[in-house]
């Protein structure tokens, strides 16, 4: 595991002395690249630990006790050094809201799933194809705006060109700068879809196989997400640029 983990920070880092050596700007592949890595590494730690800690389920559940305890024991000692650093201790107050959002979220979309797979066998694969894509697509998006900003603006003041407000069609096709990187990166959704999607079913060790119906909605659902996020990221990335001042 760990030499995996080497390689793929090796992989990214490559990517970003490459790009460099060309004269490209490396933020664009290396952001969605860093966010694929950490989840991967991510779930592989995640994945391990929660397999070790399910075989001593039942016959050394101690384990298990003693691991809880752990944590009570050190959170408040984090708290305390959290709270002594000036510039994490508004975290602690107000880092709640994105996470308990998230957690939310995740789990109605989980209890959505699971009904869905019981319908569905094997169309669970389908969930993490397109949340992965979305959330790479529109990060390349935020990293295009902050390379643009940082040169021409500063912090707390926006651009003319650049509005708070607009509507989905103006961020996609008109009134935004942005809006040919966004096109872009809608272009990119549907081919990058049919390949996973196809990948996924090849891969599928079930009886159930796509159908051209669930393929036209699943890259309709898609490009419905893929175009809403970019242009939510563009009001929220505007938003925050206008309200912080360092």
């Amino acid at each position: 595991m760990y030499s995996y983990f080497s390689f793929t920070d090796f992989v990214l880092i490559a990517v970003i002395m490459i790009f460099y050596r060309y004269k490209m700007n490396p933020y664009n592949l290396a952001t969605p690249l860093a966010a694929s890595i950490g989840d991967v590494v991510s779930i592989s730690i995640l994945s391990t630990v929660a397999s070790e800690f399910y075989k001593r389920l039942y016959t050394e559940v101690w384990i298990l006790y003693i691991v809880i305890g752990m944590y009570l024991v050190l959170l408040p000692i984090w708290i305390i050094i959290v709270l002594k650093n000036k510039y994490t201790r508004t975290v602690l107050k107000s880092g709640w809201v994105p996470i308990l959002s998230a957690l939310m979220i995740s789990g109605g979309g989980g209890l959505v799933l699971e009904r869905m797979i019981d319908s569905y066998k094997g169309s669970e694969v389908f969930q993490l194809v397109i949340n992965g894509i979305g959330g790479n697509l529109v990060s390349v998006q935020a990293s295009r705006m902050s390379t643009m900003l940082h040169p021409t603006s500063i912090l707390g003041i926006l651009p003319p060109h650049d509005k708070i407000c607009l509507t989905s069609w103006n961020a996609l096709f008109m009134g935004s700068i942005y809006a040919k990187t966004a096109r872009l990166l809608l272009a990119m959704a549907t081919p990058g879809q049919l390949i996973f999607v196809f990948i996924a079913n090849a891969l599928n060790p079930g009886d159930w196989k796509i159908h051209v119906y669930f393929v036209f909605f699943y890259v309709t659902a898609s490009l419905l997400q893929v175009s809403r996020a970019i242009s939510i990221i563009l009001f929220r990335f505007c938003e925050l640029w206008k309200q912080i001042k360092s």
